[in-house]
Order: C-alpha cells, then sequence, then structure tokens
C-alpha cells in the first residue's frame, strides 16, 4: 500500500514539474525584450521595442499630454521596469515610463513641446519615431 502511495506522489509530482515548465515556457514567450531610446540624425526620438513576436500588435495613442503604448498579452521583464530619462538626448522625448500591468505592458513617453509622431511595426520591432 505505501509503494503504491509513493509511486502515485511520485507521477503526481512529476506532473505538476511538467505543467509548472509548460507554464514558464508560455509566460517567456511573451516577454518583451527590450525597450532602447535613440537620438537620430536630425534629432529625432526614436522608441524601439522588442516583441516577443510579430504577431504582437501594439496601439498607440495620445492621452493626458503623453503618448502612450498598448502591448497587449505581454510581460514586461522587471529589468525592464524602470524609467528612462533622455533629457540630456536634446531631443522631443523628457522620458520613457515602461510598465506591467495584468499581462499587458503599458509604455508611456513623455515629450516636450510641440511634436508630431509616427509610429511603425517590422517583424517583432515597433518603433515610435
Amino acid at each position: 500500500m505505501s509503494i503504491t502511495i509513493t509511486y502515485r506522489q511520485i507521477i503526481i509530482s512529476i506532473l505538476l514539474i511538467i505543467l509548472s515548465f509548460n507554464s514558464l515556457a508560455a509566460e517567456s514567450n511573451n516577454l518583451v525584450k527590450n525597450i532602447t531610446f535613440m537620438r537620430g540624425d536630425k534629432a529625432q526620438s526614436i522608441v524601439t521595442i522588442s516583441l516577443p513576436n510579430q504577431s504582437i500588435s501594439p496601439t498607440i495613442q495620445e492621452k493626458a499630454g503623453k503618448i502612450i503604448i498598448n502591448i497587449p498579452n505581454t510581460i514586461l521583464p522587471s529589468s525592464l521596469q524602470k524609467e528612462i530619462n533622455v533629457v540630456e538626448s536634446e531631443t522631443l522625448i523628457q522620458t520613457i515610463s515602461p510598465i506591467s500591468r495584468n499581462q499587458m505592458t503599458i509604455v508611456k513617453i513623455l515629450p516636450i513641446g510641440n511634436y508630431h509622431y509616427s509610429a511603425t511595426q517590422l517583424n517583432n520591432l515597433f518603433i515610435v519615431t
């Protein structure tokens, strides 16, 4: 009887381990890979977000003086959840603030002065200029 319980416990433990690895693999497939800022040749601001894959389609809008990018079905690693201050770049962006909330990554860009922005997606890169 105790051997049956032991085998059952082992099988349950193995199943739980397999399920946890599947869960971790699915989660890592939805990780935003990177967020970078670059100053262009004409002093334009270029924010590039490396998406988990090209099937992710971010949305972008202006709200309360900020440019807000919503990236559904993604997780932002804690290493990327920090405000990026780019004031010294002498462009029209002051800060980039990425956060992760409820399976969504939100990137808030705080511009300075008069600006015009455009956004494009090339494969798994979402680029805001």
